[in-house]
């Protein structure tokens, strides 16, 4: 009888390992596709958030609602909604004092007060995620959070501040071969040059 217990015991604890592992390669290719595909990138984020909540993986829940907030806000402009749906995310990787998710989240948390008007909350909450992104060590994490800083000051119009962080944010994409944080970083940091260059012919 106890063979049997522990041969079941090891069966569910492989397919919950294996579902994990489904769940965080659902995430990566959300977060991959976020650029390029939005449509994709949230078809990836809500199965990962089903199979989240059957094992249950608060930590794939927490990214995926990450994920899916962004869609909101991004694909539909929908700012209420998708803020509701990026604090249960905060919550969640606050609970489990996952700051590399915390990171994430107040990033996307932050872009959408920035989309709803409230560029004060919105800077905050973007200085505060790449805060954490030090204390995580990741490049992935400080890419996004480097980059949503120099598009910020592109807006306050600070191109110096905002070329420094975009060349960050590059090369911190680079070193993780993020194609998409690549390319928003160059651009970005191509409109800062511009701007910095232009601004002697002003006068």
């Amino acid at each position: 009888m106890s063979v049997t217990t522990n041969t079941s015991s090891s069966t569910h604890h492989q397919n919950t390992s294996e579902l994990i592992a489904k769940v965080d390669t659902l995430v990566e290719q959300s977060w991959n596709a976020r650029g390029v595909n939005i449509q994709a990138s949230e078809k990836y984020a809500r199965e990962a958030l089903d199979i989240s909540l059957q094992i249950p993986y608060p930590r794939g829940e927490a990214f995926a609602l990450t994920h899916i907030a962004f869609s909101e806000y991004y694909r539909y402009g929908q700012l209420k909604q998708a803020l509701a749906t990026v604090q249960q995310a905060v919550d969640i990787f606050e609970a489990l004092q996952d700051n590399e998710g915390l990171a994430s989240a107040l990033g996307v948390m932050g872009s959408i007060y920035r989309a709803a008007g409230d560029f004060n909350r919105g800077f905050q909450l973007i200085v505060k995620a790449t805060s954490l992104n030090f204390g995580s060590n990741r490049e992935r994490w400080q890419a996004w959070g480097f980059y949503l800083l120099g598009d910020f000051y592109l807006e306050l119009q600070n191109y110096r501040e905002a070329k420094k962080y975009l060349q960050q944010a590059f090369d911190a994409a680079k070193a993780v071969d993020d194609g998409v944080g690549q390319a928003s970083s160059l651009i970005g940091k191509g409109i800062a040059l511009f701007q910095l260059e232009s601004i002697p012919r002003r006068r």
